[in-house]
């Protein structure tokens, strides 16, 4: 990008605004219509380290499809389990996936 003129830092810098300010809205939009609380995002946490880790650290299509899986997971599992156990199920898909590969579903590459 950078031998065609494009400023590289300025793209990252603008990148990183952009993504920030992103970030800031869903999190106000999300306070709205729950209550405010210094812990408010951690039951995500898991869920999206699932999501990364099983499609493939490293590559954006990797994580949108451990997304789903992990998501689709999760849903399915409350016919069976109460939905409380739906982070263990995201650990629980994980663990399993990565005894069979290792490397995510796409090894992490683009």
């Amino acid at each position: 990008a950078s031998v065609s003129g494009i400023d590289v830092e300025r793209v990252v810098l603008w990148t990183w605004v952009l993504t920030g300010g992103l970030t800031a809205l869903s999190g106000g939009m999300y306070g709205l219509i729950t209550a405010v609380r210094p812990n408010m995002g951690w039951f995500l946490i898991l869920p999206m380290f699932a999501s990364v880790v099983l499609g493939g650290i490293g590559n954006p299509y990797g994580a949108i499809a451990g997304a789903l899986i992990i998501g689709v997971a999760q849903e399915v599992s409350t016919y069976w389990l109460p939905s409380e156990y739906k982070l263990g199920v995201a650990l629980l898909v994980m663990v399993v996936v990565l005894l069979i590969r290792p490397q995510g579903i796409f090894k992490g590459t683009l």
